[in-house]
């Protein structure tokens, strides 16, 4: 038999595959079996790999469409919380009046309760923002529940109920307003904070300050 041309060592990992060298002379056969399980595992790691490629691919994809979403959100979740947020000083002092101008104001102007109509518009969407999304749908839930007893709420500020029947209200009224406000600022705290600190806007702050020789 021929000497091998790939050593001891080199003939050690060779043995699972073929006991003989050359293969197909003098009577060596090659074990085809093992090298069908060679050629799977390869297939199998070239599919991972593609597979991961992919992956990647789409993470980034999908990045990149929640930021739009986020940049869409930003400035109508920022100014409903701050809307939100006086309704709730307003209910504190028991401001009966001015609450009822911000839940049912003149013809054109937008109700506090109404969810804001980008925020409808992206509501198939809004999913993407994670814990964000979250949130903005939690306080339009609490909101939406005002309005559809607001009716009964607005009899009790205007002094039509018993005690009883007032403090029900009341209790209603203030615990949805404080629980949506605080949601709403977080869901707005926490858009602000993934525009200011995105991968891009590293890079090209990065890109400006090195071309206007301000980078070091």
């Amino acid at each position: 038999m021929l000497a091998s041309p790939m050593g001891d060592q080199g003939m050690s990992w060779w043995k699972a595959f073929s006991t003989c060298w050359p293969p197909g002379q003098d009577g060596c056969v090659v074990w085809w079996d093992a090298w069908a399980a060679v050629g799977t595992v390869l297939a199998v790691v070239v599919a991972l790999g593609l597979a991961l490629v992919e992956h990647g691919r789409r993470r980034k994809d999908a990045e990149g469409r929640s930021q739009w979403i986020a940049v869409a959100l930003h400035l109508p979740v920022d100014q409903w919380a701050k809307r939100v947020a006086r309704l709730q000083t307003l209910v504190t002092s028991g401001e009966s009046g001015k609450i009822l101008d911000m839940v049912d104001p003149e013809e054109g102007r937008p109700s506090v309760l109404a969810v804001p109509p980008e925020v409808i518009e992206l509501r198939k969407e809004i999913h993407e923002l994670g814990d964000i999304g979250g949130a903005i749908a939690q306080a339009s839930f609490l909101l939406n529940e005002l309005r559809g007893k607001w009716l009964w709420i607005e009899s009790g500020l205007r002094g039509d109920y018993e005690e009883d029947e007032l403090s029900r209200a009341l209790r209603l009224l203030r615990g949805n307003v404080k629980s949506a406000e605080e949601l709403l600022k977080e869901a707005s705290r926490r858009i602000d904070g993934r525009l200011r600190q995105t991968q891009w806007m590293k890079i090209h702050a990065y890109i400006f300050f090195r071309r206007s020789g301000r980078g070091g």
